[in-house]
């Protein structure tokens, strides 16, 4: 997957969109961990992908990210069931930064409109929205390689550059 293929407009309008956001990486040992974050906010200008995450309740993802630098994300469209996975091996946490907030917000936003479509109450919704804003931490990274996840004929192939 080429930088342009990470950054072209249709993958980022989705990864802006109401969709889940889930990271996974691997620890030190081999053994997979998974956790979930709170926005994506692509750094065209370095060709990077930066993945905002609760710190604490990803603290496993967060370990491994800085032990071996390699990254999954999954974005799923609740109504659609579309899918696409992105690599790295590169991924590094990094603190907190400015914007992060306003990300945040806009990804729950997006992603109650997808939840309610499809029959959440908005107490589940505000529920698993819910995010401590001062306790955020980000994993970026560079987009190695690119898969169709969505169930279909497509599933597994790598996004087009």
């Amino acid at each position: 997957m080429t930088r342009d293929a990470c950054f072209s407009p249709s993958l980022i309008a989705f990864t802006q969109g109401g969709v889940s956001i889930r990271v996974a990486s691997r620890a030190a040992g081999g053994h997979s961990v998974v956790g979930r974050a709170h926005a994506a906010i692509p750094m065209a200008e370095t060709g990077r992908l930066l993945i905002v995450l609760q710190e604490h309740a990803n603290a496993d993802v967060l370990n491994a990210v800085t032990e071996t630098g390699a990254v999954a994300v999954v974005f799923t469209q609740p109504t659609t069931h579309r899918s696409f996975q992105v690599k790295g091996a590169d991924a590094v946490v990094m603190p907190p930064a400015a914007g992060w907030r306003d990300a945040v917000d806009r990804h729950a936003r997006a992603f109650a409109l997808e939840l309610r479509e499809i029959g959440f109450t908005e107490t589940f919704i505000g529920a698993y929205n819910a995010c401590d804003a001062d306790r955020l931490a980000g994993i970026a990274f560079t987009c190695a390689s690119g898969f169709d996840q969505a169930p279909g004929p497509h599933a597994g192939e790598p996004v087009p550059s």
